[in-house]
């Protein structure tokens, strides 16, 4: 055994507390003011903003524990026009790996928020954050995430809806990616369940949405999704089940339910040049789609009281073979009715229609305060063309090509052979 000079061990320990004792407290405190820092807080808004491709602020950042940090004030917007897409006062975020499974790895995430707000309009981009997210995986095989929101306001340019009870599962496998979202709608007694499942076969993938509200939900937030539904009116709800698939084109699928509140006059004013009014209720028995084209629709509708325009009745007795047992008036532009009923059919036969009117007689599509005012044909097919020409007075034999007509024709189901359309069929300008 060696002997040192006191000087000598005087050193020695000196470098052993430097290193040992000064340089970790020096580094960690160093650390530490870093994380507390501003200049830590745009370098974790940074690497946000490149995680998700959107530009991420927040007022202050909190490691709570290993794999586990807060946010405050958080706010995600869209890079390309600046319109804040989510806000929330409070997010807390936890990350832990998953047990190994036949070599596998897996993370785990869950996330608690609060005072959250959703932009509706940019919806479409949480959407593709998620996925975006889950396709790249970072090297895991394996991530569930789990989100639980108490209240969530979904705001659009005329107002507000909170959410409760808000819940999202998303699971991604290796050859499979699953999402689940529930909700409650707070002032209606309706909850809404959204599953997503997206698989990686052999061929193209095949991903498939599906939809269940058990009570109305508003239409107006499916427009940015479905157009269609812009055109019932701001009142209006649908309640149901929606389902569609896509593999390598168009989306296909099924839909069946009930909508109420619907703005007839606001109906009419996209798809028809007559003029019609009243609030109606929609049963959609059946319908399955392929794109932006229906392949069969079948249901029931009843509405009124409400105005209907006298060329509404005419064309509908010209053209949908419906029976009008009184002559029109010259002098009567506007008609007052009581009730319009009918269960209707479309499908590549053409189009049928059955009265549901509540009157001594059978078969009365429409009712007025004298009587009936519409009957309908015994549901015999007409060709679908038909149904245009009610909707837009031809100027002569044919089809008027209108934006109308168009958008009518868009989503009609093709018939099974070319007469099926009628003889009346071809476009031409007014």
């Amino acid at each position: 055994m060696f002997r040192l000079h006191d000087r000598t061990r005087r050193r020695l320990n000196l470098v052993v507390f430097l290193l040992v004792c000064v340089l970790p407290t020096v580094v960690l405190a160093g650390w530490g003011l870093w994380r507390w820092s501003g200049a830590y807080g745009r370098a974790e808004a940074h690497r946000l903003s490149q995680l998700l491709g959107l530009r991420v602020r927040f007022q202050s950042v909190r490691h709570l524990r290993p794999g586990a940090v807060r946010y405050e004030r958080l706010e995600l917007e869209d890079p390309a026009t600046g319109q804040w897409v989510l806000r929330c006062g409070q997010l807390e975020a936890a990350w832990q790996r998953l047990p190994e499974a036949s070599g596998n790895r897996g993370a785990s995430v869950t996330l608690r928020a609060s005072q959250v707000e959703a932009h509706a309009p940019e919806l479409d981009q949480l959407w593709r954050v998620a996925h975006e997210v889950m396709a790249r995986r970072h090297g895991l095989d394996r991530i569930r995430l789990q989100a639980t929101v108490p209240v969530v306001r979904l705001v659009d340019a005329e107002g507000s809806d909170p959410l409760r009870r808000l819940l999202v599962r998303i699971a991604a496998l290796p050859q499979q990616a699953e999402g689940e979202l529930q909700f409650h709608w707070a002032d209606r007694d309706a909850s809404v369940h959204v599953r997503l499942v997206s698989t990686d076969g052999e061929g193209s993938p095949e991903t498939t949405w599906e939809v269940t509200a058990d009570g109305p939900v508003p239409c107006r937030w499916a427009g940015r999704w479905i157009p269609a539904s812009a055109s019932l009116g701001p009142e209006s709800t649908f309640a149901g089940h929606f389902r569609a698939t896509r593999r390598s084109g168009p989306w296909h699928g099924e839909l069946a339910g009930r909508l109420e509140g619907v703005d007839l006059a606001h109906l009419g004013e996209r798809y028809t040049a007559h003029q019609i009014s009243g609030q109606a209720k929609i049963t959609v028995e059946a319908c399955r789609f392929s794109g932006q084209r229906l392949e069969m629709l079948s249901g029931s509708l009843r509405a009124g009281p409400g105005q209907i325009s006298d060329s509404l009745v005419e064309a509908a007795s010209r053209f949908l073979g419906l029976v009008r047992p009184t002559p029109p008036r010259p002098s009567a532009l506007q008609l007052t009715y009581e009730q319009l009923a009918f269960r209707f059919c479309v499908d590549e036969r053409g189009v049928r229609l059955w009265g549901q009117c509540q009157s001594p007689a059978d078969g009365v599509v429409l009712t007025g305060p004298a009587g009936p005012l519409l009957g309908d044909c015994g549901g015999r097919p007409l060709p679908l063309a038909s149904l245009v020409q009610a909707c837009i007075p031809p100027a002569g034999p044919l089809v008027s090509a209108t934006r109308r007509s168009a958008g009518i024709l868009r989503w009609l189901p093709l018939p099974e052979t070319a007469g099926g359309l009628g003889d009346t069929a071809v476009l031409t300008r007014p």
